[in-house]
């Protein structure tokens, strides 16, 4: 065991050696996928998997959460299981008809519980967002598996209803556990990402032109997402939500552009917007109150004096 915690000074070169085994774990799965057996595949990710984990399991997080080294060891780790639990779904036979809903809801819910174990003893908010995304994954499997085929239109309305939720959690755990509710608010944007990038495939008729988004409604939706995450990035100096959001409007602005030259109506909406906010910041102030003159020593406004069991309230009344 005192191999698996090692002195703290070597803990980044683990870490470094851990991404470069993995790398080469994962190019040897794709390389080695006919030569060698599922079986094989399955232990040369699991093993891996195993002793990354304890490694970064190995000592306690100091203070408020781990140490960078901890966390990519966490995140290696992860990543290995989520490759050993695809090969024990084609040990099992899942691999045989593709990669059924089924089987792609159970392996997501094995990770997503083993992120979530590793996060909380951790306390690394990037294992629990691993866990979160891995939920979604789950989520989104199951109603493929139960409403097969489903519409597009529904996953749409599930990941905005999943952004939803985690936006709300990343409320509750904002003042306890901070970064995990700044990349919840992450993967909230990402979802209402995704749901614009499902418009993609739709997105061009045989000529092969660009034909727009999924209508004015999925267009504010996502202008307020973007929105939304630039002005988090910008107040809490967060720079992930606010790329996220970045990103997010300029796909807005790619969709919104496509009627062509009118200034009818996103452009319009979006100037008389624009120069609304401006200009209620460029208000003019207005001067503060004076400040209260200060009480002499002895007077005491509102106070509750005690005369024996009666009670006395001065209140000073200027004529």
């Amino acid at each position: 065991m005192g191999r698996l915690r090692p002195p703290e000074h070597r803990a980044p070169l683990i870490a470094a050696g851990a991404v470069i085994l993995a790398a080469g774990l994962l190019l040897a799965q794709v390389r080695l996928e006919d030569p060698v057996g599922d079986g094989i595949h399955l232990l040369l990710a699991l093993l891996p998997a195993a002793l990354l984990l304890a490694l970064g399991l190995g000592q306690r997080p100091q203070g408020g959460g781990p140490t960078p080294s901890q966390s990519v060891l966490a995140v290696t780790g992860l990543v290995l299981v989520a490759v050993a639990l695809v090969r024990l779904a084609d040990v099992l036979g899942a691999g045989e008809d593709g990669y059924p809903s089924g089987a792609a809801a159970w392996t997501s819910l094995l990770l997503g519980a083993t992120a979530l174990v590793v996060g909380r003893r951790l306390r690394s908010a990037i294992c629990v967002f691993i866990a979160a995304l891995a939920g979604v994954s789950v989520v989104l499997n199951l109603v493929d598996l139960l409403f097969d085929p489903a519409s597009a239109t529904a996953y749409r309305v599930l990941l905005v209803l999943m952004a939803l939720v985690l936006v709300l959690v990343s409320l509750v755990l904002r003042g306890g556990a901070y970064r995990t509710s700044v990349l919840l608010v992450s993967l909230a944007g990402l979802l209402v990402l995704a749901t614009q990038l499902t418009f993609l495939a739709f997105l061009s008729d045989s000529s092969g032109d660009f034909l727009g988004g999924g209508g004015v409604g999925w267009e504010l939706l996502l202008l307020g997402s973007a929105c939304g995450l630039i002005a988090f990035g910008a107040v809490d100096r967060q720079p992930g939500p606010a790329l996220l959001g970045v990103v997010n409007l300029s796909l807005f602005a790619a969709f919104a552009a496509i009627p062509g030259d009118t200034l009818l109506w996103w452009p319009l909406l979006l100037l008389a917007l624009g120069a609304g906010v401006m200009a209620a910041g460029l208000r003019p102030t207005r001067p503060l109150p004076p400040e209260p003159e200060a009480y002499r020593a002895g007077d005491r406004p509102l106070a509750s004096r005690s005369d024996g069991d009666e009670t006395v309230v001065a209140v000073r009344v200027d004529e």
